[in-house]
C-alpha cells in the first residue's frame, strides 16, 4: 500500500479505516495459517530414518543431482601418469 492509498482510506472516515484494518487482519491470519501448514510439510518431508522413527525402507533412495564430475578426476589421474612417465623418460 502506498502512502497515498493509506491517506485515502484515512480521509474516507473512521468506518473505512476500521473496515480496512479488519480486512488486513483477516489476510494476516490466513497467511499465518498457510505458513504454519508449509512449515509442517517441510518438517515432514525432511524426516528420514536417521532423524525419526521411520523405517529405512521408507527413505527416498534416489541419487542426488549434481554429483561429482568423474571425468575431471580421470583427467587429473591421466595428467599425473603422463607427467610421471615424462619425468622417467627425461632421466634416461
Amino acid at each position: 500500500m502506498t502512502p497515498e492509498q493509506a491517506q485515502a482510506i484515512y480521509f474516507a472516515g473512521r468506518d473505512a479505516v476500521v473496515t480496512h484494518l479488519c480486512e488486513l487482519n483477516t489476510q494476516v491470519t490466513a497467511l499465518q495459517l498457510e505458513v504454519e501448514e508449509l512449515q509442517r510439510k517441510i518438517a515432514q518431508l525432511s524426516k528420514d530414518s536417521s532423524n525419526s522413527s521411520k523405517r529405512p525402507s521408507s527413505d527416498d533412495i534416489t541419487k542426488p543431482k549434481g554429483g561429482k564430475n568423474t571425468r575431471g578426476a580421470d583427467n587429473g589421474i591421466h595428467l599425473r601418469k603422463n607427467a610421471i612417465h615424462l619425468r622417467k623418460r627425461s632421466r634416461f
